[in-house]
């Protein structure tokens, strides 16, 4: 018969009762923290905090520079800058980010302190008493509480919202985050609880990235954006790239709120077709590597499609830039570009793959038949890919750009990917050169073209190396935002 030695066994409850103190202390097995998930993708534009949200927003969304009172937003869109974070749905999701003054320790813990203050002009509430789980980890002090958000996107565009509010403060300042769904009466369906408490307790401060040396970086730019040979014409490669899955699997069928790794998201590649060798010194700058983004299916049954309602959309005269060019070079970024005209600071690599500083102008855009007539007559892609249509660029360079390649990419506002009414565009830019004139050490009459989405709002055009950038790496992008004229117009206000 074995015996119970019972001073081993208080030993042993004594030091149970250790270790769960120190894990209390210390934050370890917090409930308003958690690891990283796969199918989900890290935000981390926001300088001092980072979160995840589902990949399959990031393929989807419509990237927007601002929110506009005239505009219609059917859809799921993002809007970003570099101290906040606004994505939504107006029928299905809401997540805003920024930085806040809630100062959960110094105030209350209270509905009253929760209605008192705002993350990016959108206000909260929640029941009378607070319900709000806390922690402090590493210096910082979080809480996580129930709150609801009333939102208008527009005078005419407005839902509310349930869901979570988190607050992280540390000594460098106070950055809040909301994720909230919209919910038949007011409450969540745990696929939703589930996805909107992975937002807000992966939400954190973010470390320090380690920077790259531009040396290292040079040595590693991609070949499609070294100066391609001229001679050499190739058919760009195909890749496929699966979209990870998100981990919450259900059998709900709301629209964004829920596992929709049953689904595929439509990757549109704007590709060259067919090469055609011309007597036009023309190359390609952005060779766009095409992409197919693809879930898996998790169930034998056809996923549930809703029907897209058609928004009519309309165009409004864009102005054109003045001829009159401003020649102060500026510095630019993703989240702070400038407007045709301007000119732009750039790094630039020579053959040699030695980097300088120059400057580049973007000067004219030409669109609709003169485009056409232009690509037809200089270009060696004639027809645009079906649901787009063909834009031409001019613009001037302080160096030669056959000799210091200047790279160019069209992406969304946010610096990626085009996405436009939930499907991703991956484009490529075209180099004219034929017309290209040296004028007192300036390069003019520069061209190239692109296609886009018929019906985009707007776009950026980014000239240098923004892979390298992105690495972290110390070099300058000279990044143009161009708005296209297009607004979405609201089905139920249709004459």
């Amino acid at each position: 018969m074995n015996f119970i030695n019972f001073k081993n066994l208080i030993k042993i409850i004594n030091l149970s009762l250790v270790l769960t103190l120190a894990l209390s202390l210390t934050g370890c097995g917090s409930s308003v923290y958690e690891s990283s998930k796969d199918g989900y993708t890290k935000v981390t534009n926001i300088e001092g905090v980072t979160f995840e949200t589902p990949s399959s927003w990031a393929t989807k969304a419509t990237a927007i520079s601002s929110i506009k009172d005239d505009d219609y937003y059917d859809g799921l869109f993002v809007t970003k800058t570099e101290s906040s974070y606004i994505l939504f749905d107006m029928s299905e999701a809401l997540v805003v980010c920024g930085e806040s003054k809630f100062d959960w320790k110094a105030n209350d813990t209270t509905v009253d302190n929760l209605k008192a203050h705002d993350i990016e002009n959108i206000w909260f509430t929640s029941e009378d008493k607070l319900k709000y789980d806390h922690d402090t980890k590493n210096g910082a002090y979080k809480l996580i509480a129930d709150a609801n958000a009333d939102y208008s996107v527009t005078p005419t565009q407005y839902a509310s919202f349930t869901g979570y509010l988190a607050t992280v403060k540390t000594d460098a300042g106070e950055w809040s985050i909301f994720a909230g769904a919209v919910t038949e009466y007011g409450k969540l369906n745990s696929t939703q609880e589930r996805l909107l408490k992975h937002i807000v307790k992966s939400f954190s401060v973010s470390e320090e990235a380690e920077s790259v040396s531009v040396e290292e970086a040079v040595d590693n730019i991609p070949e499609e954006e070294k100066a391609p040979a001229k001679e050499a014409i190739t058919e760009p490669v195909e890749e496929t790239t699966p979209v990870e899955e998100i981990e919450d699997t259900t059998e709900e069928t709301e629209a964004i709120v829920t596992d929709d790794s049953s689904e595929e998201d439509e990757v549109v590649v704007v590709d060259e077709g067919e090469d055609e060798v011309t007597d036009t010194a023309s190359s390609e700058t952005n060779e766009a590597t095409p992409t197919e983004d693809a879930g898996e299916n998790t169930s034998e049954e056809e996923p549930v499609v809703e029907e897209t309602p058609v928004v009519e959309e309309t165009k409004e005269e864009v102005e054109v830039a003045d001829t009159h060019y401003d020649s102060t070079p500026l510095e630019t970024s993703t989240f702070k570009p400038v407007e045709i005209g301007k000119t732009a600071l750039v790094n630039v690599i020579d053959n040699a793959e030695n980097m300088t500083l120059a400057t580049v102008r973007a000067e004219e855009l030409i669109t609709g038949s003169e485009a056409a007539e232009f690509v037809n007559t200089y270009g060696r892609k004639k027809t645009p890919t079906e649901g787009t249509e063909f834009v031409v660029l001019k613009y001037s360079a302080s160096v030669d750009p056959t000799v210091n390649y200047i790279d160019c990419k069209f992406l969304g506002v946010d610096g990626e990917n085009l996405n436009h009414l939930g499907v991703a565009y991956v484009s490529r830019c075209y180099d004219v050169y034929s017309k290209m004139e040296e004028r007192n050490g300036e390069y003019t009459n520069i061209y190239l073209y692109y296609e886009v989405p018929v019906g985009t709002r707007e776009y950026l055009l980014t000239f240098g190396y923004k892979s390298i950038q992105d690495a972290g790496a110390d070099i300058v992008t000279a990044n143009y935002h161009v708005s296209t004229g297009y607004k979405a117009v609201n089905p139920r206000e249709k004459r």
